[in-house]
């Protein structure tokens, strides 16, 4: 089974991305923060996962925390299915596939800037339509 995610329609984002359903021990990245963390799935249900999150100590650094920093997520909000879990870096630092990095580092930035933009527009449509309306009952 496949399902899609969504992440966009407009002429300047248009990601679609695919995987199959999510198994526990699976890596997903999901956005917090204006910015994408790692997680291994550790448990599944119909609608969400639980997942335990890594800390970022740089582009592709990363570590477990001291204490678990476990949260349940839609699977709607899964941003992305990782290629496979973390390889050590250093002797310290774990880290993943430097050209998926970059991809979904990049993809978040497309994705939060398009985010960003229907916001402001949404607003800016609101303000119109209650000036609009103010203006209507004045006459």
């Amino acid at each position: 089974t496949v399902h899609l995610l969504v992440l966009g329609n407009s002429k300047r984002l248009n990601l679609i991305y695919a995987f199959p359903l999510l198994s526990v021990g699976d890596f997903v990245a999901v956005i917090f923060d204006e910015s994408w963390w790692p997680g291994e799935v550790t448990d599944v249900l119909q609608d969400s996962c639980l997942i335990n999150f890594m800390s970022r100590k740089g582009m592709n650094r990363f570590i477990w925390p001291s204490q678990k920093d476990k949260a349940s997520i839609n699977k709607s909000g899964i941003f992305r299915l990782m290629p496979g879990p973390p390889a050590p870096v250093s002797n310290r630092y774990l880290g993943f596939d430097a050209k998926f990095v970059a991809s979904i580092t990049r993809d978040v930035k497309e994705y939060l800037v398009e985010i960003n933009l229907r916001t402001a527009n949404a607003s800016h449509c609101i303000v119109i339509a209650c000036i609009n309306f103010d203006t209507a009952h004045k006459t």
